[in-house]
């Protein structure tokens, strides 16, 4: 006849069981709550700011890389345009000289 479950391991015990089963189970417990201590205790102790701080770091070498490309991108770009006017223009003042050329002969 059972007097008692085990809430951990659902086990349903007799009083001698349960007298034997006690002292292992409190002892499972205590290691238990000793663990959980010390991990309390490593999270108290973490420092955020500097276990980010590596990675943070690299994301702003990588944002600056990036602004880096942008304006090197930005810079051939205008280049570009400039030259393309320029030609542009340079090709519409040789056919308005020509046309002029051809009007005062």
């Amino acid at each position: 006849m059972s007097r008692g479950l085990c809430h951990c391991c659902k086990q349903n015990l007799c009083l001698q069981h349960f007298n034997e089963y006690n002292p292992l189970a409190i002892s499972q417990l205590n290691q238990f709550t000793d663990e959980t201590n010390v991990l309390g205790d490593r999270l108290k102790t973490l420092n955020i700011l500097k276990i980010i701080g590596h990675s943070r770091r690299k994301l702003e070498q990588w944002r600056d890389d990036c602004y880096t490309k942008i304006d090197l991108y930005f810079e051939q770009k205008c280049q570009e345009l400039d030259q393309l006017v320029k030609e542009k223009v340079d090709q519409q003042r040789e056919e308005f000289n020509r046309m002029q050329l051809k009007l005062t002969e």
